[in-house]
């Protein structure tokens, strides 16, 4: 980048290299740009957020979430570090920090869907049916054009055995997008089994 030619202690040229060298898989040059941006610049919560991407693209989990933490401590708003670390959680089989890290994202974003969906998705893993329900109609409120929100409520039924409900919101997500994939293949399979059902009581 020309610009660091230019103004070395650009901060922000630093981490915009970064970002691009993470594209390009070159993970070690892609980390100094960022220590670099943040000696210059030690209060940027979105370096430390892409910071935190890097590490999770190389499966270093326990320091993807060292580095949100700080993102979240510079900027407790920034909504794709709160989601991030629910997912991250979740993944590492963390299921109950995770749902207490989305309490806590709830009380400072309160409107955002994917948050929700989120610890929806969560709750119905747990089998916690009524309260992943709660969450994913709110989800669907705050995000009434999302397709997944409504195939994730179908899958939540499914699992349910709420069948009919299941059928009405994979229904649903394909209203809003026809060529939601996940969503026509959960509406397959459910018409299968309610089908076998039906012959069985024949």
């Amino acid at each position: 980048m020309k610009v660091i030619r230019f103004r070395p202690d650009f901060a922000a040229a630093w981490m915009n290299l970064g970002i691009v060298l993470a594209a390009l898989r070159q993970f070690n040059e892609s980390k100094n740009c960022y220590e670099k941006s943040l000696s210059y610049r030690r209060n940027c919560p979105d370096c430390f957020y892409n910071l935190g991407l890097l590490y999770l693209e190389q499966k270093m989990y326990p320091r993807a979430m060292e580095a949100w933490t700080e993102t979240l401590r510079l900027d407790k708003k920034h909504r794709r570090a709160w989601i991030n670390t629910i997912r991250i959680l979740d993944d590492m089989g963390k299921q109950e920090k995770a749902l207490r890290e989305g309490e806590k994202a709830k009380k400072i974003l309160p409107d955002d869907a994917t948050i929700r969906l989120n610890i929806a998705n969560i709750l119905g893993k747990l089998e916690r049916f009524e309260k992943a329900e709660a969450e994913f109609k709110r989800a669907a409120e705050l995000g009434p054009t999302n397709p997944t929100i409504f195939t994730n409520l179908g899958v939540l039924y499914h699992r349910w055995h709420k069948l009919e409900k299941a059928k009405e919101m994979y229904a649903k997500a394909l209203e809003i997008n026809p060529n939601a994939q996940s969503a026509k293949n959960n509406m397959k399979k459910l018409e299968n089994l309610i089908r076998k059902q039906k012959f069985k009581g024949l």
